[in-house]
């Protein structure tokens, strides 16, 4: 029940590694608004769940955010707020404004949502996974309103699903560190499916900055996770980031010596110099495409990463 549910994303442990982030990302009146339709758009689809069901599923997306209607301050501005520069600079009806916004709401809320119930960070209930199967099926339907609009082959949809699926395993032990890191492209996919039609329309290069970012935000969120990840034996970015000498004596490391290494072999360093590399890589394209407040945006963002190398 509801009275019971623990967001996911609590951290219990608070070190020096799960406190390295990205800058805050500027927000002004009209991001704040997009966000909050969003969410209006990811609770409409839950209403139509049973009514329980449905009542339960809104109470979670509040309980989520820390009581607020306003689920995707979850989410890192640059995955969702392209929505809010393309319209600023090129010329979008307002219909398919509306179904670009409900297509990567239900993609980002997907992908959050397969990632807690496949980690069993959320106990499955009939609710959750009813509401998953929703979910997809939404997103099938404006991912294909998006395709057609943009003269986009409506396999897209299945190829970009099927990416995203096939992905989310991670990527093994037995490749260096940018090539795991470009593995979260992938793992990502299903973000990138309204850019990628955007783009089409536009021709912008939003698929590709989505992209850039997805890869940054994996291995921020790698170096904040890297003591449960190494615990649970997961190959993660800092993981690939040591040698096979350093790696050799990680089983044999308290939480302070796996910490204190990683810090000083220069591994979280590099991981972060990556992350800095993918933004930088998303800002430049955003403004050759005159998105100069998303460049700018992304930019303020990545500030936090600069001299951690």
């Amino acid at each position: 029940m509801i009275e019971d549910f623990v967001s996911p994303l609590a951290r219990q442990d608070v070190t020096a590694l799960s406190q390295v982030d990205f800058a805050p990302f500027p927000l002004d009146e009209p991001l704040i608004a997009l966000r909050r339709r969003m969410h209006g758009a990811l609770a409409s689809v839950a209403d139509r769940l049973p009514a329980p069901w449905a009542s339960e599923a809104r109470a979670t997306f509040v309980a989520y955010c820390g009581g607020e209607e306003d689920f995707y301050r979850l989410f890192y501005a640059p995955c969702w707020s392209f929505l809010h520069w393309i319209a600023a600079a090129y010329p979008i009806s307002a219909d398919l404004l509306q179904t670009a916004e409900r297509c990567q709401s239900l993609a980002l809320f997907w992908h959050l949502w397969d990632d807690h119930l496949s980690d069993r960070q959320l106990p499955l209930t009939m609710m959750r996974l009813q509401l998953r199967s929703l979910v997809r099926e939404e997103w099938r339907q404006d991912a294909l309103k998006l395709c057609q609009a943009a003269g986009v082959s409506e396999s897209m949809v299945d190829q970009i699903e099927q990416d995203y699926l096939v992905s989310v395993d991670g990527y093994g032990r037995r490749c260096d560190l940018e090539s795991y890191a470009r593995h979260a492209i992938c793992q990502g996919a299903i973000w990138t499916l309204a850019p990628l039609c955007l783009d089409r329309l536009y021709q912008t290069h939003l698929a590709d900055i989505v992209g850039e970012f997805c890869v940054a935000w994996r291995l921020i969120d790698d170096i904040q996770d890297v003591v449960a990840d190494i615990a649970s034996g997961q190959a993660n970015a800092v993981w690939h980031a040591l040698s096979p000498a350093e790696r050799a004596v990680l089983g044999e490391m308290t939480e302070e010596d796996l910490i204190g290494l990683v810090w000083s072999s220069g591994a979280v360093g590099r991981v972060a110099a990556l992350a800095h590399k993918a933004v930088s890589r998303a800002a430049a394209l955003a403004a050759e495409d005159d998105l100069f407040g998303y460049s700018a945006e992304l930019r303020a963002g990545a500030a936090s990463l600069v001299g951690m190398a």
